[in-house]
């Protein structure tokens, strides 16, 4: 049984100073100073003085949130916690590939800096928009099928999913939805991620990611291209390569994680958005969820962090047993 699932979330994630509560770990500072260092850009400024329309460019968001990432997987795993298994939404699977030990420090922050660019690169070659739409209840039927040039980009639980398109396209579409009780809302992304749209930067990133280690990782990776569990390394380097031109099936690989028996997990990177996913998948059933976001400057304590992580997951547990003994 796979207890603890370790998150990580991606583009649309990131705010100013975000990591400011660990920067000042010396393992922390390391990990942005090697991100700098790999991509050639002054991201430590970026994170703390911006201008925050740098935070939002793939070419310095995607290192910035994987040093984010590294740096608190290296702390966690030095106060002793270890994951069972990790997921990660787009741009977090390097990250959570790097947890895993499938990637390298300095592969996970190569990878995330060359696919910023890429991503940059095509970003200024149309005017795009992507949505998080919400529906109270899970829809019967949607009013486009990719024919309107119209994306679904991410299924992120039975009520909730992202689009992405050219700008003209989504207002035809978003006005529909409306008129269908569904409230959107912009996703601060710059390109037609997880779409068709993106065919190009799939396939540049699948020549770069040639010249990359993958390993098998030492934990299972549940890939957001199919909502399953992957040990593989070329099957992981398949669809690392594909994923930016296919949906995120998050809602699978939720699934796939409760299955498994995951019951507490972990967010790690900036904001908590894949906890908000967790509570609209799994809104009736026990679980434990804790965050590592802290937007006001608090600093982690990472020993406290084990003992309740592990005490809470003990205590669901317990309480599964008891469930199957009276059953």
């Amino acid at each position: 049984m796979l207890n603890t699932a370790w998150l990580f979330p991606g583009q649309g994630s990131q705010y100013p100073q975000m990591g400011r509560h660990i920067w000042h770990e010396a393992l922390a500072d390391d990990v942005l100073e090697l991100a700098e260092s790999i991509s050639g850009l002054p991201l430590r400024s970026v994170i703390n003085i911006g201008p925050e329309s740098c935070l939002r460019s793939p070419e310095y968001l995607e290192p910035c949130i994987v040093a984010l990432q590294a740096a608190h997987v290296l702390l966690l795993k030095k106060s002793g916690l270890q994951p069972d298994t990790v997921a990660g939404y787009s741009l977090g699977e390097i990250g959570a590939l790097y947890a895993a030990g499938s990637l390298s420090l300095v592969d996970a922050l190569t990878l995330a800096s060359k696919r910023g660019k890429i991503l940059a690169c095509h970003s200024q070659k149309g005017s795009w928009s992507t949505r998080a739409v919400a529906f109270e209840e899970a829809p019967l039927t949607l009013p486009f099928d990719g024919t309107s040039n119209v994306f679904i980009a991410a299924y992120n639980s039975p009520c909730d999913f992202s689009i992405t398109g050219e700008s003209i396209h989504i207002q035809t579409v978003e006005d529909v939805l409306l008129k269908g009780g569904a409230t959107l809302s912009p996703v601060a992304v710059d390109g037609p991620w997880h779409s068709p749209l993106s065919a190009e930067c799939a396939k540049e990133t699948a020549e770069l990611l040639v010249s990359l280690e993958i390993r098998p990782p030492r934990v299972p990776v549940c890939l957001g291209t199919t909502g399953a569990f992957q040990m593989d390394p070329a099957a992981i380097r398949t669809s690392l390569s594909r994923q930016i031109a296919s949906p995120v099936r998050w809602t699978d690989t939720l699934e796939t994680l409760w299955t498994s028996g995951v019951r507490a997990t972990l967010e790690i990177g900036p904001s908590r958005v894949l906890t908000s996913f967790l509570r609209a998948n799994w809104n009736q059933r026990a679980y434990h969820s804790q965050f590592l976001d802290r937007q006001g400057g608090r600093a982690t304590n990472f020993a406290a962090l084990k003992a309740l992580h592990t005490s809470a997951l003990q205590t669901l547990i317990d309480k599964e047993k008891s469930w199957t003994k009276s059953a």
